[in-house]
C-alpha cells in the first residue's frame, strides 16, 4: 500500500496551517507568521506530566468521551502524533478513536490521512466512519497536495477496496473539477457505481449508469471547459426538462440541485467583502439575497458594512438622499428576504432618519416576518417619540400575541410616549398576560402625562397584584424618578409608592423598591430607607438598602449605614457594601467633615467603618474638597485606638509605639499606655506589657483608684514574663496596702509557694484559713487544696 507524501504523513511534525492568519483574524487575534505561531505553540506546550496523564487517560476505559477529547487535544498540541496515530485504527477502542477524530476535525489538523481513511472504510461505528470521512474530505478540499495524494492512491489501486471507495466519495465531495478525470477512469472497474455517484455530486450531470464511461466522456468533452458553477446551472436546466415524467423525483432532485446552486453562489459571495455582499443582494435566488442581507447585518466591521445602506434602502423601494428611487433595481417582494433587508437596515442605520423611517413603514407590512423584523430592529432605538403611534397600531393588530405586545410596549417605554395615555391604559386593562401588564406599567410611567399615569398605577402596589407587575412598577418608578427636571410633587408621589412597595411581602419587589428609592435622589427617600433598614430580614434586600443609602447622596444617611454595619466583620458582604456607600457619600467631603463622620460612626459602634473615615483624613483614597492638616495627628491617634478596638493588634501596636516615641498629643498618654499594654498582652509579649503597665502605674497620680488595678495587671505580666521576683514584689505591695483582701493573700501564698518559699506560703494559708468566712466555700476549698 502506498503511503502519502512525507509532508502529509502522520509521523512527521504537524505543519502549521497556511490559514493561521485567517484563523487569527476570525478569533480576534493579530495574524501570525508561521514561524512566530510555531514559537507560540512551543512556548505553551504541556508539561511532561500532563502528556503522560493524557496518554494514560486515552487507555483508560472508564474515562468519559468528552474528557478523552480534551486529552487528545493535549497530545495534539504537543505534537505527539505517534501516540495519536497508534490509536487510530479500525481495531482500536472506538470511543478513543471518535474522540481523537473529533479533536483533529475541530483543530482542522492536516495529518493522519491514512488512519482516517482506514477508519472511514473499516470502523464498525457509523458515526466514527462519518467523522473520519469528514476529516479526509476536509483535507482534500483545503489542500491540493492532499487531494493529489488521494488521486495517486486511487490510480495505484494498492489500497483495499473499502478505502478506495472512501477515496472516491471524498473526491466527489471536494467540489474541485480537477478530480473528474481520475473519477472517469474508475467507471470501468469495480468502483463504477461509486465513481458515477461522485461525478454526479461534482457536476450535477447524471448519464444513465449503463452508459458507462463513454456517456460520461461525451458529457465531459462537451462541457469540460465550464466552471463548476456553470455546470450546476446547466445541469439544473437539463434536470428541469428531463425529469417531468416522475414529478416527485423531479421536484426532489430539482430542490437538491437548486440548493447546491444557491450554495455555490453563497460560497462565491463570501462573508467579509462588502462589495460582493452588495452584489449578492441582486442575486436571482432569494436565499442568496437573504444571506447577503443577514451577513451585512452581522458584519464584523459595522462602519464598513454601513456603506451598503443605500443599496439596502433601494431594494426596499425607499428613495435615498442622493435622489435615487430604486427604479433601476427590482424592489424586493419576497417577505423572507425583505425581513432580512429590514434587519440589516436596523443594524447598520437605525440612528439615521431615513433608516428609522423605513423601520416605521415596515411595521405596517402585511407579512409577519417583515413587521416582526422591524419591531426587533426598533428594540435598540431610544428617545424617538415618532415610533410610538406606529407601534401602537401594530399592537392593535396583535391583541392576543403576547410576545409582540411585550416587545412593542417595552420599545414604547424607551421612546418618550406623548399623548397616548388612553391607548396605554387600554393595554394595561386588557393585557392577555402578566408579562404584558408589567410592560404596560413601564410604558405608562414613561409617558408625558405622568400625574394621570401615577393615579392609574397606584393601586397596583397592593400585594394582591401579580409579583411581576409589582416588580415592574418598582423598576419603572425608579427609572422615571431620577429625571432631574421632574416636578417635586410628582417625585414625592413616586417616593410614597416606592415606600409602600419597600414593605412588599416578596423580597425581589422590596429589593427593587429600595434600589429605586436610592436612585430617586429625593430627600423624602431617606426616612423611608431608614425606616426599612432595622426591620428588613432578607440579607439581599438589606444590601440593596445600604447601596440605596449611598446613592442618595445625603450624608445624613451615614448614621444608618453605620448602625447596619456595626458588629459586622470586614468579610461580611454588608460591610463591604457599607464601605462603598460611605465612600460614595464622602466623595467631596473635607477632612473636617470626615472627622465628624468618624465620630458619628464611633457613636453607633461602627468601629470598622470609622477606620475607613479616619483613613480618608490620614491618607485619602480620593481627592477631598478641603484638607485640614491639623486634624491628621488627632486622626492618627483615633486610628490607633480604633485598630485596637477591632482587634488589629499588630498594626495598632506599631502605630502606638510611633506615637508614644514622638510624644504625640493624641491619644492622651494614659490611654496610649493602656492600649500599648493591652496590645502587647494580645500579642503575647508579657515583658513589653509589663513595661507599659509599669509606665502607666507611674503616670497615674497617687491616690488614683485605678493604680491598684494597673499594679495587679503589672504583677500578672511580670509573672508571665518569668520575672517572678519582681512580680512577687508588686503582689506584696498590693497585699501590704490592703491586708484584709483574702484574694490578694491567697495570690501571695501561691507565688511564694511557686518560688519554693513553702514555710512563708504555709503561714499565709493557715492565717487565711482561720479568717475565711464559712460561706466562702470556693475560697476555703482552694486554701485547703
Amino acid at each position: 500500500m502506498r503511503r502519502l507524501a512525507p509532508s502529509r504523513c502522520a509521523s512527521r511534525r504537524v505543519p502549521l496551517p497556511a490559514s493561521l492568519g485567517l484563523c487569527a483574524l476570525l478569533f480576534g487575534a493579530p495574524a501570525l507568521c508561521a514561524s512566530s505561531a510555531q514559537d507560540v505553540l512551543e512556548q505553551s506546550a504541556p508539561t511532561d506530566t500532563a502528556l503522560e496523564q493524557a496518554r494514560a487517560a486515552l487507555l483508560d476505559a472508564s474515562v468519559e468521551e468528552l474528557e478523552l477529547s480534551l486529552h487528545a487535544k493535549t497530545l495534539l498540541d504537543a505534537g505527539d502524533v505517534q501516540t495519536l496515530g497508534s490509536l487510530l485504527s479500525p481495531t482500536s477502542d472506538e470511543r478513543v478513536a471518535r474522540a481523537i477524530v473529533a479533536t483533529l476535525n475541530n483543530a482542522r489538523h492536516a495529518g493522519f490521512m491514512d488512519e482516517l481513511l482506514g477508519l472511514s472504510a473499516g470502523a464498525h461505528d457509523a458515526s466514527l466512519r462519518r467523522s473520519a470521512s469528514d476529516g479526509v474530505r476536509r483535507m482534500a478540499c483545503s489542500d491540493p497536495a492532499a487531494r493529489d495524494a488521494l488521486v495517486a492512491d486511487l490510480r495505484a489501486a494498492e489500497r483495499p477496496l473499502p478505502e478506495r471507495r472512501a477515496i472516491v466519495a471524498v473526491l466527489g465531495a471536494c467540489r474541485d473539477l480537477s478530480v473528474v478525470e481520475p473519477l472517469l477512469e474508475q467507471l470501468e472497474g469495480e468502483l463504477s457505481m461509486d465513481a458515477h455517484e461522485a461525478l454526479f455530486m461534482l457536476t450535477g450531470f447524471d448519464p444513465h449508469p449503463r452508459g458507462g464511461v463513454q456517456a460520461w466522456r461525451r458529457v465531459w468533452e462537451r462541457h469540460g471547459m465550464r466552471s463548476r458553477e456553470e455546470l450546476l446551472e446547466l445541469a439544473l436546466v437539463r434536470t428541469r426538462s428531463q425529469m417531468s415524467s416522475d414529478r416527485a423525483e423531479y421536484m426532489t432532485s430539482l430542490s437538491a440541485l437548486r440548493v447546491e446552486v444557491e450554495q455555490a453562489h453563497i460560497d462565491r459571495m463570501g462573508s467579509s467583502d462588502v462589495g460582493k455582499l452588495v452584489a449578492g443582494l441582486a442575486d436571482e435566488y432569494p436565499r442568496v439575497r437573504q444571506t447577503a442581507a443577514l451577513r451585512l447585518a452581522q458584519h464584523p466591521s459595522p462602519d464598513q458594512a454601513a456603506s451598503a445602506l443605500p443599496a439596502l434602502l433601494l431594494q426596499l423601494g425607499v428613495p435615498t438622499s442622493d435622489g435615487s428611487n430604486g427604479d433601476h433595481v427590482a424592489v424586493e417582494q419576497d417577505p423572507v428576504v425583505r425581513a432580512a433587508l429590514v434587519t440589516a437596515v436596523g443594524e447598520l442605520g437605525r440612528n439615521l432618519p431615513e433608516a428609522l423611517s423605513v423601520l416605521i413603514v415596515e411595521l405596517a407590512s402585511p407579512h409577519a416576518e417583515v413587521s416582526g423584523a422591524a419591531l426587533s430592529a426598533l428594540g435598540k432605538v431610544r428617545g424617538q417619540p415618532q415610533v410610538v403611534r406606529p407601534l401602537l397600531a401594530l399592537l392593535e393588530r396583535s391583541p392576543d400575541d403576547a410576545e409582540t405586545l411585550v416587545l412593542g410596549l417595552s420599545i414604547i417605554a424607551a421612546n418618550r410616549p406623548q399623548g397616548v395615555l388612553a391607548d396605554l391604559e387600554r393595554h394595561l386593562s386588557m393585557a392577555p398576560s402578566t408579562a404584558v401588564q408589567a410592560e404596560a406599567v413601564r410604558a405608562l410611567l414613561a409617558c408625558d402625562q405622568l400625574e394621570s399615569a401615577l393615579a392609574l398605577v397606584a393601586g397596583l402596589a397592593a400585594p394582591s397584584t401579580e409579583l411581576d407587575v409589582r416588580f415592574a412598577l418598582a423598576r419603572a418608578l425608579g427609572d422615571r424618578s431620577r429625571e432631574p427636571d421632574l416636578a417635586p410633587e410628582l417625585r414625592a408621589q413616586m417616593v410614597d409608592l416606592l415606600a409602600s412597595l419597600s414593605a412588599d411581602p416578596e423580597p425581589p419587589v422590596r429589593a427593587e423598591a429600595v434600589s429605586s428609592l436610592g436612585e430617586s435622589g429625593a430627600p423624602e427617600a431617606l426616612p423611608e430607607l431608614e425606616a426599612r433598614a432595622p426591620v428588613e430580614a432578607d440579607p439581599t434586600v438589606l444590601l440593596r438598602v445600604v447601596r440605596a443609602l449611598g446613592e442618595l447622596g445625603n450624608p445624613d444617611a451615614i448614621r444608618t449605614i453605620g448602625r447596619l454595619s456595626a458588629e459586622r466583620d470586614s468579610a461580611d458582604p454588608l460591610w463591604a457594601e457599607s464601605r462603598a456607600a460611605l465612600l460614595a457619600l464622602g466623595a467631596s467631603m473635607s477632612t473636617a467633615e470626615w472627622w465628624a463622620v468618624a465620630q458619628t460612626l464611633r457613636e453607633v459602634r461602627a468601629d470598622e467603618l470609622a477606620l475607613v473615615a479616619v483613613q480618608q483624613i490620614v491618607s485619602p483614597s480620593q481627592p477631598t474638597a478641603s484638607v485640614d492638616r491639623q486634624l491628621v495627628p488627632q486622626a492618627l491617634g483615633l486610628r490607633a485606638e480604633l485598630l485596637a478596638q477591632v482587634g488589629q493588634w499588630q498594626e495598632a501596636y506599631e502605630l502606638l509605639l510611633v506615637l508614644h516615641e514622638s510624644e504625640a498629643a493624641w491619644p492622651a498618654v494614659e490611654l496610649r499606655l493602656t492600649l500599648l499594654a493591652e496590645c502587647a498582652e494580645q500579642l503575647e509579649r508579657p515583658g513589653a506589657a509589663a513595661e507599659h503597665f509599669a509606665a502607666l502605674h507611674a503616670h497615674l497620680p497617687k491616690g488614683d483608684g485605678r493604680r491598684t488595678g494597673v499594679q495587679r495587671r503589672l504583677a500578672e505580666a511580670l509573672w508571665k514574663a518569668d520575672l517572678k521576683p519582681a512580680a512577687v514584689l508588686e503582689i506584696q505591695q498590693l497585699y501590704d496596702a490592703k491586708p484584709e483582701d483574702n484574694e490578694l493573700m491567697f495570690w501571695l501564698a501561691q507565688v511564694r509557694m511557686d518560688l519554693g518559699e513553702d514555710a512563708v506560703a504555709r503561714e499565709l494559708l493557715l492565717r487565711l484559713a482561720a479568717r475565711v468566712p464559712s460561706e466562702s466555700t470556693e475560697l476555703r476549698e482552694r486554701v485547703a487544696t
